[in-house]
């Protein structure tokens, strides 16, 4: 799904702003869960940014890891550059690697996006 949003989304308006059929989100996320083949490239990119953005909603303690909350909103915090910089890769460098590989992949996509 990350491959079809790095494709289509640049030249979708409004890709994380629109709403998806409801319907049609539910079923391809029961697809997903149940380890189906599903050729999401047959997909609405709208259903694959609501998909996506309703799996990373719901990540159990989340993304930037909930433990970590705190942290991360002192070195957002900083206003130094350098200092928060420095801590921002410091807290990076603390989290799972799945959760770092799922980072690099949505920071990719999301930066072909905005491009």
């Amino acid at each position: 799904m990350l491959q079809l949003l790095y494709h289509e989304g640049p030249s979708t308006r409004g890709i994380f702003r629109r709403s998806a059929n409801f319907k049609t989100c539910k079923e391809l996320k029961e697809k997903l869960n149940s380890g189906d083949n599903v050729q999401v490239d047959r997909e609405s990119v709208f259903v694959a940014a609501a998909v996506i953005t309703d799996f990373l909603r719901n990540i159990p303690d989340s993304v930037l890891s909930s433990d970590m909350h705190e942290l991360w909103m002192e070195a957002v915090d900083k206003e130094n550059r350098v200092h928060k910089i420095e801590a921002i890769k410091s807290l990076v460098n603390r989290l799972p690697e799945a959760n770092l590989i799922l980072l690099r992949h949505l920071f990719g996509v999301l930066h072909q996006i905005e491009q």
